[in-house]
């Protein structure tokens, strides 16, 4: 896994992912993309994604304005829904 701050996802095509920051462009393998929006509410992207067939999960406020503690809990569930478990994991 790879993260990236302050970089902006330009294009999607097949697993590659072209990708721009400040002056640099890159294009990057990727089985996933994980991006964080900010805090507003934001389905534009999602849309846009899934009317071109390419899965995507809104999380946290790009969902719904919430607490920390609704984001966290969408993001288990949406990773246990990738990894393919439905099971909510043990306490620690």
């Amino acid at each position: 896994m790879t993260i990236l701050n302050d970089t902006t996802v330009e294009r999607i095509d097949g697993q590659a992912v072209s990708l721009s920051s400040g002056a640099t462009t890159s294009r990057v393998l990727a089985a996933m993309v994980v991006m964080a929006q900010g805090r507003r509410r934001d389905h534009d992207l999602h849309s846009q994604l899934e009317e071109r067939g390419i899965r995507s999960i809104l999380i946290g406020d790009s969902r719904q304005i919430g607490r920390i503690g609704d984001a966290v809990h969408h993001a288990n569930a949406a990773i246990r829904g990738i990894v393919g478990t439905d099971r909510e994991p043990a306490p620690a």
